[in-house]
């Protein structure tokens, strides 16, 4: 049996970059190890985070111990149907209905809440927040001045 994986991402100067690839087997590991079909290179991820296994019934994709999103349900394991959205860390995979002579088709994505333009925009915002230091309160303001003060006047003042 052999499974469809499709990369969508944003390629050099933000174009629009999908990349195809067939993978024959029966059980595909999803991760962030090398070793994985299906690899996810994410920190937040685990090396082997879940399973995905074809047969003639259908998909499923288990993921114990650990945990994956399916359909907005967080959940350890699931059959997989076309229209079903799985997210793993920050990677959204879409089951897609799949062509002639392949068992499951899967796009693969990241999030758009972890897009490098949303991480861009954090960055921004974070660089024009004031900072104060947690230990030291902030400085006192100057003291307002009480008028022009020239030299005739102070000179009344010590009269």
């Amino acid at each position: 049996m052999q499974i469809l994986v499709i990369t969508l991402g944003d390629g050099a100067k933000g174009k629009a970059q999908r990349e195809q690839r067939r993978i024959a087997g029966t059980v595909f590991s999803v991760g962030r190890g090398t070793q994985c079909q299906i690899h996810l290179p994410d920190a937040r991820i685990a090396l082997v985070h879940a399973r995905i296994s074809v047969s003639d019934a259908g998909a499923s994709i288990e993921a114990s111990p650990h945990r994956v999103v399916h359909n907005e349900r967080e959940v350890e394991g699931a059959r997989l149907s076309p229209g079903d959205v799985v997210e793993i860390g920050p990677y959204v995979l879409r089951v897609e209905p799949p062509p002639g002579g392949i068992a499951l088709a899967l796009s693969v994505r990241l999030s758009e809440r972890a897009s490098p333009q949303g991480r861009m925009a954090l960055y921004r915002v974070l660089m024009h927040a004031p900072r104060h230091s947690k230990r030291r309160p902030p400085p006192a303001p100057p003291p307002a001045r009480q008028g022009p003060t020239t030299r005739s006047t102070a000179a009344r003042e010590l009269r």
